[in-house]
């Protein structure tokens, strides 16, 4: 049997214990769960975006290439599960609305040109997929529902290392990436996947307000068979919190 003196274990002791620790410190750092938690945490922390009741965006938004048609919008979520978006479109003398509205059971889509208005009701698997745009912080309502997240990989840039993580969510036929930078956890990249098609946006211009912080500007690209189909980008002119809101501007 071998004998190992007193200094020779303590060495052994701590040598252990270093280890353990890098060991952990790697796997806080590459589990998505981690990640994700950093990232609420950059953007304001779970306690201050609780406290978010209702939150209104009013954004401009470019299509490329047609710059002479614009775009406004205006967007309005209210707890605990209400929502509201107004987006219109003017072109010479050409004006088309679309609002869609969520009273926390039905989900209508009306759609006004040259003062002819048509209403859709989204109902059953469409509307659940709809459903998860409309949360002011919807990678926090997805954690708080147990959503699941996997680091798929880590990309090395210019600056800085990128975390790609796949969000595995139930009711969701996409396949739905989230970039998340290693220096601040920010949400710099989402792509959302299927069959058909696929919607890149991206983020930027992260600004706080409010103790929050918000991408003020995104870009939006939409790629059908491997083609750019369609490019556009947005920018939030004003922020609204805990403003509350009429019930009935959701029905």
């Amino acid at each position: 049997m071998k004998k190992y003196t007193p200094l020779l274990l303590i060495l052994i002791f701590l040598m252990s214990h270093v280890n353990l620790y890098a060991q952990k410190e790697k796997k806080n750092i590459l589990n998505a769960e981690s990640i994700i938690d950093n990232y609420i945490k950059s953007i304001g922390g779970i306690k201050k975006l609780q406290k978010v009741k209702s939150l209104q965006k009013k954004v401009s938004i470019e299509l490329e290439g047609l710059s002479s048609l614009k775009i406004n919008s205006e967007i309005i979520y209210q707890s605990p599960n209400l929502y509201y978006s107004y987006v219109n479109r003017e072109i010479a003398d050409l004006k088309q609305v679309y609002i869609t509205k969520y009273n926390g059971k039905k989900c209508t889509i009306s759609q006004i040109y040259n003062d002819n208005e048509t209403n859709t009701i989204i109902q059953e698997e469409l509307l659940k997929e709809k459903i998860q745009d409309f949360y002011p912080f919807p990678i926090l309502t997805q954690k708080l529902n147990d959503t699941k997240f996997e680091l798929k990989e880590i990309i090395q840039d210019e600056t800085q290392k990128i975390y790609k993580i796949l969000q595995n969510q139930a009711n969701i036929r996409d396949s739905i990436f989230l970039y998340f930078d290693s220096k601040e956890f920010l949400l710099r990249k989402k792509e959302k996947i299927n069959p058909n098609n696929t919607t890149i946006i991206e983020y930027y211009d992260y600004t706080e307000y409010d103790d929050i912080i918000f991408p003020f500007k995104e870009t939006k690209t939409i790629i059908i068979n491997g083609k750019n189909a369609q490019s556009s980008s947005s920018t939030i002119n004003q922020i609204t919190i805990n403003k509350e809101h009429a019930i009935d501007i959701f029905e």
